[in-house]
C-alpha cells in the first residue's frame, strides 16, 4: 500500500478507499461494496488469487467495473479457472518471472523436466517462483559458508547485487542492501486478453 501511495502523484490521483481483509475471511463482499461506494475507478490489490477472483466477481454483480491492478501472485493463467476470461480482460498484473506456460523457453522446459522427474506439482508460476527462490537461497548460503550465523547470512543476502536466475525475465535482476530487502524491483506489466474465447 505504501508503495502505491509513494508512486502516485497526489495532484492527479487520490486514494479514495483502503480496504483490508483477514486471510481466514469467507467473503470480502463488504470491502468491494465500500470501494464501489467510494467511487474508486482503479483497484490495486495485494490479495491471493481466491480473494482477487472473489472481488472481481462481486464487483461485476454490483455492476461496477473498475480497472483492476493485481499483484504478481495473480499473474498465473490459473486465474482464468476462477474468473471468466471476459471479466479478467484488461486486468493488469506484474511479473518478474518467466511464465510456466512458456514451454519453448529452455529454462521453463528444464523446470518442467525437474518437476516431472522428482514428482513435483504441475508446473505453474508458483513452482517457477519456488525454484527461483530456492536458487537464490543456494546463492546466499554459498556466500555465507564461512560465517553461517544470522549475521553472516544477512551479510551474504545484502551482498547480492544484480543476481539473475534463468527463470527471471530478461533485464530483471535481484539486488538487496542493508536498507532494502525487496527482491523484485523491476519486471513487466501483463494485461489479460481474450483470444478466440479463451483467456
Amino acid at each position: 500500500l505504501q508503495g502505491v501511495k509513494d508512486g502516485l502523484d497526489p495532484a492527479k490521483n487520490q486514494v479514495v478507499s483502503e480496504q483490508s481483509y483477514e486471510i481466514t475471511a469467507v467473503s470480502i463482499s463488504s470491502q468491494v461494496t465500500n470501494m464501489k461506494n467510494a467511487g474508486a475507478e482503479v483497484v490495486v490489490t495485494n490479495a491471493t488469487p481466491g480473494f482477487s477472483a472473489q472481488a472481481i466477481k462481486q464487483a461485476d454483480r454490483l455492476g461496477w467495473h473498475p480497472q483492476w491492478m493485481l499483484s504478481y501472485i495473480n499473474s498465473d493463467e490459473m486465474m482464468f479457472q476462477f474468473v471468466s476470461p471476459e471479466l479478467l480482460e484488461g486486468t493488469i498484473s506484474f511479473q518478474a518471472l518467466k511464465l510456466g506456460t512458456w514451454t519453448d523457453d529452455p529454462a521453463v522446459a528444464e523446470h518442467r523436466r525437474i518437476m516431472d522427474e522428482y514428482g513435483g506439482p504441475t508446473p505453474t508460476n508458483f513452482t517457477i517462483f519456488a525454484q527461483t527462490l530456492a536458487e537464490l537461497a543456494v546463492e546466499v548460503l554459498s556466500r555465507s559458508c564461512g560465517n553461517l550465523t544470522r549475521e553472516g547470512l544477512m551479510d551474504a543476502l545484502e551482498s547480492i547485487k544484480d543476481w539473475h536466475g534463468d527463470l527471471l525475465i530478461d533485464e530483471v535482476n535481484v539486488s538487496f542492501s542493508d536498507t532494502d530487502h525487496t527482491a523484485f524491483q523491476t519486471g513487466r506489466m501483463l494485461r489479460a486478453v481474450v483470444e478466440n474465447g479463451k483467456g
